[in-house]
């Protein structure tokens, strides 16, 4: 009975030369294009609209200041699109990372807000110490530059909202 299961089964089955797979070619895209403010408002939303998955409470956010237009987004508007999402994520992190060693006089963002913002995601390891998002000579951010600050950040939010496992890490468990 087993055998004619499996002609059964096998006779279904269209062969492969029949079967039509046309993939759709995705459109070429310049990674070292400056990205958008519409492109930035996009991942933006997507974040804050995942964050409740990634914190496991409910976050509220004040909406963002990103336009649609097709200017390019400035690193400072960046920092400042980071600053709120780190606020309404930060009261769901679990434990305080240690500060990170940076050598301030490598970062290029100069103005004051942004700065502080800038300086305090290092610290806390949001930022890398020597990313493009804090010591590019440019204002504006490539798509791969700005693809890299955000999943570093993302990263981190998810590494601080969830306690370590002791089963999982050595450090924790007992001898």
């Amino acid at each position: 009975m087993g055998a004619c299961l499996l002609v059964g089964l096998g006779s279904c089955q269209e062969p492969a030369s029949q079967i039509a797979h046309n993939p759709k070619p995705s459109p070429a895209v310049d990674s070292k294009a400056p990205v958008t403010e519409a492109e930035a408002r996009a991942t933006f939303k997507k974040i804050v609209s995942n964050l409740p998955s990634m914190t496991g409470k409910p976050v509220n956010l004040a909406p963002g200041q990103l336009g649609e237009s097709s200017k390019p987004v400035t690193r400072e508007e960046v920092l400042l699109e980071f600053n709120r999402i780190y606020n309404g994520a930060a009261p769901c992190f679990k434990f305080t990372p240690r500060s990170v060693w940076f050598d301030p006089s490598l970062l290029t963002v100069k103005s004051g807000p942004a700065r502080k913002i800038l300086e305090r995601l290092i610290k806390e390891g949001f930022i890398g110490r020597v990313c493009p998002l804090a010591t590019a000579q440019t204002e504006t951010m490539s798509i791969d530059d700005f693809a890299y600050a955000v999943a570093y950040f993302v990263s981190r939010i998810a590494d601080l909202t969830h306690l370590p496992d002791t089963k999982f890490t050595p450090i924790l468990q007992s001898s």
